[in-house]
């Protein structure tokens, strides 16, 4: 078991899957923190993306301890019942991943095209029932296509500028999870030629995702951004709301 055909530098290879590992177990602890830190961040929003941030800390742990065992102690033996359960896992996660981004983008067009009655849809109830619903349900798309159709609807270019930066992060994140998706299918067309190819690609599936998903909305929303400055004492002027 392993990478085929790289046994001279898998050492090497190891450091920087191991700096992603590592970059998205912490960032994604952060995030659960920071929301659950602070009050203000008590909103179905950001309890949607402490959810994804648990979801991918398990995505990212199914395989990444096990790769980095590969590579630093040549630990390649793997139980059939082991590979089974990790290989189940792994699907749990993406299944699970997928019906997040469902219950963020459920939460988007709430938002943008019934703002006045966002409070009593969007309620603590409806976050449970979401979450039952994400950890039993598959991958559905049409509500990001949904979303898109009721933003161009709308009649000024600033509602559209201010509806499509509302729910930007999520559009975001639901390019990579899917973009990431489609590279590694291709791929595996690629296999025969390049077998490390594939297997590269579906590691860096698995743990580039976790890492990322806490950049982009650390980046694109304010709050968030503001409670990390909280939960490390590095802003005492800010005020608590």
């Amino acid at each position: 078991m392993g990478l085929p055909g790289i046994h001279e530098w898998q050492h090497w290879l190891s450091l920087p899957l191991a700096l992603i590992y590592f970059l998205a177990l912490g960032a994604n602890t952060l995030i659960v923190i920071t929301v659950h830190h602070e009050h203000n961040l008590h909103q179905p929003m950001y309890q949607f993306l402490s959810i994804l941030a648990i979801v991918d800390i398990g995505l990212a742990t199914t395989i990444m301890p096990k790769i980095l065992a590969i590579f630093w102690f040549d630990v390649k033996a793997i139980s059939l019942p082991e590979c089974f359960t990790q290989i189940y896992a792994v699907h749990c996660f993406i299944i699970m991943e997928s019906g997040i981004f469902l219950c963020m983008a459920v939460d988007r067009y709430v938002a943008i095209c019934h703002p006045l009655q966002y409070s009593s849809i969007v309620t603590e109830a409806f976050v449970v029932k979401a979450t039952v619903f994400m950890v039993l349900r598959n991958v559905l798309l049409t509500i990001p296509v949904l979303i898109f159709r009721s933003v161009l609807r709308l009649n000024s270019t600033e509602a559209i500028v201010k509806a499509l930066s509302t729910c930007s992060s999520h559009l975001i994140l639901i390019f990579f999870f899917y973009t990431a998706i489609v590279v590694v299918s291709i791929a595996h067309l690629a296999g025969k030629a390049v077998p490390i190819f594939p297997v590269l690609l579906n590691v860096l599936n698995i743990v580039i995702p976790p890492a990322l998903n806490p950049m982009v909305y650390a980046l694109r929303a304010q709050e968030l951004s503001i409670g990390f400055q909280r939960v490390f004492g590095l802003d005492k002027n800010v005020s608590q709301k």
